[in-house]
């Protein structure tokens, strides 16, 4: 699969048992901010860590989505997931291909991968066994 183009916008999607305000997180958002892109941290602990539902998480990336806007005009994200949250990333943009810029690579193809990758035109780029 492959949903090209480049993102207008980023999210950092972040692990079990960590938030969106996490050092990693942030050094992401700085590196990203720097480059002047848009970048968010969504809290996907929502309505609370302890009420944690993988239906939540996606609404909670579902209302950054409705929140950041340009959906009519094609805007699209590129996400950058930590463990639990790549799931969330792999998820949300298999619901919704039309907003998300990412690229699929047979294991064959991983250089293709990185190079797509270091180019900056794959939001999120996934390389994948057979």
């Amino acid at each position: 699969m492959e949903t090209g183009g480049r993102a207008d916008r980023f999210a950092y999607l972040h692990g079990f048992a960590s938030g969106a305000g996490s050092r990693k997180g942030s050094r992401l958002a700085a590196a990203f901010r720097a480059r002047g892109a848009v970048f968010h941290q969504p809290d996907l602990n929502l309505p609370s860590f302890a009420e944690l539902t993988y239906s939540g998480m996606l609404r909670a990336v579902d209302e950054l989505d409705r929140r950041a806007g340009d959906a009519a005009q094609g805007g699209r994200w590129g996400f950058v997931g930590s463990s639990m949250g790549g799931w969330v990333a792999a998820r949300w943009a298999e619901l919704h291909p039309e907003r998300v810029v990412t690229h699929r690579f047979p294991l064959a193809q991983a250089a293709q991968a990185y190079e797509t990758a270091d180019a900056g035109v794959g939001g999120k780029v996934g390389i994948v066994a057979g």
